[in-house]
């Protein structure tokens, strides 16, 4: 275990080794619940017109889930006179709390709108929620320092009573319901406690405690390169402090999973774990964007970053046809579909397969997400002529797989526009 740990301490060669080992069944047609349909790879290849250069794509994170209504660019106009620092410790706070209020399934808050006070336009979904959160944000809702509005402070967050300001301000009396409000609320609290415990989160003074202050620890930290075009940071050192957040509505253990397909070739039952890590990768994405565009940073090692198994990437796949659900599965997913949609009350508009999220399909799509992102990202590199480098994975998915998926979805179901599997959600979040 300590070799394993040395070897590869972020987790992230074992979880494309995992992966890959799943996706080599998929090439025998040997998966344990889904059908593969090779004529249909090229497909998803072509799926996207990547006429833009790569260097005008938008990369895969928070920056663009406020960006593409240009909330960020306003922000930063705004902060004219605020250091590259400040401003890059403004954005990772503001980014780590809108993931938080987002962690949810997708399925669960597709009936929810965000108003735009200021222009009564109706935003829903992950946009919605990144609206909301940036109103108070701005408002200073999360900040300890009336005079400092723009910053997200451990003790605001975990303040008894705090969280019905939270939501009002998410949920007025005249918007729909989101789910799993309250969850998401006693999430911000428990990540008050956690920003209160680590120092990576401490500031100069040991009494403030924020998401930004990490920025501070990860300029000042031993490994840490300074260069002329900025600092060189390895990717281990910002991995443990995305883990303490990134891992925070995961298991115990963290976003890994027990891979049934796995365990029939594995030895020992570690072997067929998949450290998926989700979260902590989003983090990672959404967080470095500010460090590399206002500070020059770069993060050394982020190419072993992977696809992140979301619910749009996985529907790719299936929404294409290169994977089917194998019949007894779909059933058992219709059948559990049409139970939750009697528990509570919901009219069964467009029906979608649906499972625990750690039912074994779930966890086999994940993995194979994972690994077919991977093999798709190399064939349009080839195909547009470009590198690892000139269109990096996270360029990749929010201008091609997460947003084809995400279009497929509307198309394929246009009236609920849910992925083509659907994991029910657990009963908390934390």
């Amino acid at each position: 275990m300590l070799e394993d740990s040395l070897r590869d301490p972020t987790g992230l060669i074992t979880l494309r080794e995992q992966c890959l080992k799943i996706q080599q069944l998929a090439n025998k047609n040997q998966l344990r619940h889904f059908d593969v349909d090779s004529t249909k790879f090229q497909d998803m290849v072509d799926l996207r017109d990547y006429q833009g250069m790569p260097d005008q794509m938008p990369m895969y994170g928070q920056w663009y889930r406020f960006g593409c209504h240009g909330q960020i660019k306003t922000l930063l106009q705004s902060w004219q006179g605020v250091s590259p620092l400040a401003q890059t410790q403004r954005l990772v706070d503001l980014f780590v709390v809108a993931s938080a209020l987002d962690v949810e399934s997708v399925s669960r808050q597709r009936s929810w709108h965000y108003k735009d006070p200021k222009t009564s336009r109706a935003i829903g979904g992950s946009q919605g929620i990144a609206m909301a959160t940036l109103d108070l944000f701005k408002a200073g809702a999360f900040s300890c320092d009336p005079q400092d509005p723009f910053r997200v402070d451990g003790e605001k967050l975990k303040t008894p009573g705090q969280p019905t300001h939270f939501r009002v301000s998410l949920q007025p009396k005249s918007a729909s319901h989101l789910p799993g409000l309250e969850d998401r609320l006693s999430l911000l609290q428990h990540i008050g406690h956690v920003l209160q415990s680590q120092p990576c989160f401490r500031g100069d003074q040991g009494t403030s405690f924020r998401p930004g202050h990490f920025i501070d620890y990860l300029l000042d930290h031993h490994a840490t390169i300074h260069t002329k075009k900025g600092p060189l940071i390895p990717l281990e050192t910002l991995w443990p402090g995305a883990m303490q957040l990134g891992e925070l509505w995961a298991r115990p253990e963290g976003d890994i999973q027990d891979c049934p397909s796995l365990l029939l070739d594995s030895a020992t039952s570690m072997e067929a774990k998949i450290p998926f890590h989700k979260y902590t990768q989003w983090l990672i994405y959404s967080i470095s964007e500010p460090m590399e565009k206002l500070l020059g940073a770069t993060i050394e090692g982020k190419d072993l970053l992977t696809p992140v198994p979301d619910h749009w990437q996985g529907g790719l796949l299936l929404d294409t046809g290169f994977l089917t659900l194998k019949p007894e599965e779909t059933k058992r997913g219709l059948d559990q579909f049409s139970k939750n949609a009697k528990r509570l009350g919901q009219v069964q508009m467009e029906v979608a397969p649906m499972f625990e999220k750690d039912d074994p399909v779930v966890i086999e799509w994940r993995a194979l997400t994972v690994a077919y992102m991977d093999i798709i990202a190399d064939q349009v590199r080839q195909a547009l002529r470009q590198t690892r480098t000139s269109l990096p994975l996270s360029k990749f998915m929010e201008a091609g797989s997460y947003s084809v998926g995400k279009d497929l979805a509307e198309i394929s179901r246009p009236l609920t526009q849910v992925p083509p599997i659907m994991i029910r959600p657990s009963a908390h979040l934390v």
